[in-house]
């Protein structure tokens, strides 16, 4: 039981218990809360509270909302619950999830996914590292989002939302998260509860309200690197979409932005005023590298552009390039920023 906006509610049984180790045990709840009339039109803000009265550990609350925004065509809504317990040293099947496909009507139109993610139990005193992998099929590619979780939404808590690129002719989605150090930092791989996930497919043109990131003045530089000044990149994937890298003897053009995932870190104190509601972009894309004169048409890049407030000096960018066969052919850390600023938008 908790409490929301200060009313009582009592949640329903969804997943578990489910013994993870010792005397430890994961359980999901699920309560409908439509009936408080809570959520209004427009923006709004719930109290969640209580959580402590509960009689184990928590490792918090989410409230996941569908609305009609009055566009048509409307979205292709499914969502899935429970608890799904994963800690990569642990026997079968405990040391993985079980993967969860979304299908839906293809369409002869490029489209945009919203893909929505509880987590629980992620560490917030220690870096564990942990993966969650999105293909989209048929016509797509599966794509790695590395070391996303790590409390960022409250003590052992991670919402994740993310846009993510459906093409022409694709009738599913499939997610799977992973408690796995695929970066080999050496850390230990996270232990986690996946509570929910759920995919909204838009009609065809996003909406475009989740805000942009900029490069802005000149030039960006960071130890050596060369970022264009024309950087733009959606958070909802839609047009235009600008990233050139350029470094000794190489460059990365993007062509096509494939996922990303806007987010507000409570760690970055941004000066105010406050241009957008979140300060870390976090995406991947596709597109064209030339080395040394080579062409490569089938390169890719993952990528988290922080924006730390203004003048930018503490701004920072991560980047890693990888060539059509995989091969990673750059690897930046995370490094600030030497000339230039980034500097997020509210659309």
């Amino acid at each position: 039981m908790l409490s929301v906006n200060g009313t009582a509610v009592t949640g329903t049984l969804i997943g578990g218990p489910t013994t993870f180790f010792s005397n430890i045990q994961g359980s999901a709840y699920r309560a409908d809360i439509t009936g408080l009339n809570a959520v209004i039109d427009g923006m709004n803000s719930l109290s969640i509270s209580d959580l402590a009265a509960c009689d184990s550990i928590n490792n918090g609350a989410g409230v996941l909302v569908i609305f009609d925004d009055g566009s048509s065509p409307e979205a292709g809504i499914e969502v899935r619950d429970g608890a799904d317990l994963a800690f990569v040293n642990f026997s079968p099947p405990l040391d993985t999830t079980v993967p969860q496909t979304f299908t839906f009507d293809a369409s002869a139109f490029d489209r945009v996914a919203d893909l929505v993610m509880f987590f629980g139990s992620v560490a917030d005193d220690r870096f564990r590292p942990s993966a969650v992998d999105i293909t989209v099929s048929p016509g797509g590619v599966t794509t790695e989002l590395v070391n996303l979780l790590g409390s960022n939404d409250g003590s052992e808590h991670d919402t994740v939302v993310i846009s993510v690129a459906v093409p022409a002719g694709a009738t599913m989605i499939t997610v799977q998260a992973f408690s796995e150090d695929r970066e080999s930092t050496g850390a230990l791989p996270a232990s986690f509860i996946w509570n929910t996930a759920g995919v909204a497919v838009r009609g065809e043109e996003p909406p475009g309200l989740d805000g942009r990131i900029t490069g802005g003045g000149s030039n960006i530089t960071v130890d050596g690197l060369r970022i264009t000044k024309g950087l733009q990149l959606h958070c909802d994937l839609r047009n235009p979409n600008n990233f050139q890298i350029n470094w000794p003897g190489a460059a990365f053009h993007l062509e096509a932005l494939t996922v990303a995932n806007c987010t507000e870190d409570p760690d970055i104190i941004q000066q105010p005023p406050m241009s957008s509601p979140f300060d870390t972009f976090q995406a991947e894309g596709t597109g064209r590298l030339r080395i040394n004169g080579e062409r490569d048409e089938n390169a890719t890049v993952r990528f988290i552009l922080v924006d730390a407030g203004e003048p930018g000096t503490a701004d920072t960018a991560r980047i890693v390039i990888r060539d059509g066969d995989g091969n990673i052919v750059l690897d930046l850390p995370e490094t600030v920023l030497t000339h230039g600023n980034f500097q997020t938008h509210k659309d």
